[in-house]
């Protein structure tokens, strides 16, 4: 617990090592499992995935906490983490305060996602036909990447439908 809340905290380049070593992993392996070639090409491939993903999201995620922070006060921690539990499920929180806060996040996530929404669609598009274009010509481990991409996808076209109808439901009057 101790840990979570000097994550929340944390500066650019601790999200950046974490995201870079989380994404670091999941592409060393996924380039040994598809590719006949050693681990250590693997190694590199994953070291070199994971520096660059890492030092593009570390600071973009830093920055979007910034912005949720300093859109929902002073808050207790305890709270918002009820009001974002609020945002994805379950019942309204009965406390108005909480209440307004979750409804705040989800309006901040609504605009983010409609922000973004075209760039997410054409990138998940585009890494979903070349990964199958690469599942046809090269392995079909590539088959995996097209899943992916594809739940992705599909997830951002469902993400606003959610977050309105969690809007509507939390802006009831008890």
């Amino acid at each position: 617990m101790v840990m979570r809340g000097k994550l929340e905290d944390a500066p650019w380049w601790v999200w950046s090592m974490i995201m870079g070593i989380f994404f670091g992993a999941v592409t060393t392996v996924f380039n040994r499992l598809q590719q006949p070639s050693s681990w250590t090409a693997a190694l590199v491939g994953g070291l070199i995935g994971g520096v660059l993903f890492g030092a593009v999201m570390g600071p973009l995620v830093v920055r979007q906490r910034r912005k949720v922070l300093a859109l929902l006060g002073d808050l207790p921690r305890r709270d918002l983490r009820i009001a974002g539990r609020a945002v994805n499920r379950g019942l309204p929180p009965r406390d108005p305060d909480i209440r307004r806060v979750a409804v705040l996040l989800a309006t901040q996530q609504l605009n983010e996602s409609a922000r973004l929404r075209w760039l997410g669609l054409v990138i998940f598009s585009l890494f979903a036909v070349l990964s199958a274009i690469l599942a046809l010509t090269d392995s079909p481990w590539w088959w995996v990447a097209v899943a992916f991409h594809a739940t992705f996808f599909a997830g951002y076209l469902m993400w606003p439908r959610h977050l309105r109808r969690r809007i509507a439901i939390l802006s009831q009057d008890q």
